[in-house]
């Protein structure tokens, strides 16, 4: 009888084993994080996007902001290299921006702390490429 017992122990231990590893094995798969950073991995881009610029040419810094996007922020990868281009148009004109899009690092460790910061507030590195002038975009 307390063999019996003992084999019917066994066989519950050994289903709840396999349960708890078939169960991972389906719905457990970790999902490879994106490297953040501009040298991270492309998450997207933007081709030609009305955007509004903002630059600081003292502390070499720019970035600009999407209307598709309010409660995030672009900050440039290369500004030093894009600032010829940039400082030919003034602070917060709309501008067509062509760039790879980047997690910014700060942004992805702040957000997995917090889901309220990272609904509210997002930020994004942007290697630009191309800066022209919205012609029709400007009041």
């Amino acid at each position: 009888m307390k063999q019996n017992a003992e084999l019917i122990m066994k066989y519950i231990y050994r289903s709840i084993f396999a349960l708890i590893v078939l169960s991972m094995a389906f719905f457990g798969s970790c999902k490879k994080q994106p490297k953040c950073g501009c040298d991270g991995d492309v998450i997207s881009g933007l081709a030609g996007q009305s955007v509004n610029i903002y630059y600081d040419e003292d502390a070499n810094s720019a970035g600009f902001t999407y209307e598709g996007n309010l409660n995030a922020r672009y900050y440039f990868c290369n500004p030093a290299s894009m600032m010829p281009e940039l400082t030919k148009f003034a602070q917060n004109e709309r501008v067509l921006i062509t760039c790879d899009m980047y997690y910014d690092c700060t942004y992805l460790m702040q957000s997995g702390n917090n889901s309220y910061y990272s609904y509210m507030y997002q930020a994004y590195a942007c290697q630009v490429t191309k800066i022209e002038s919205a012609i029709y975009g400007n009041n």
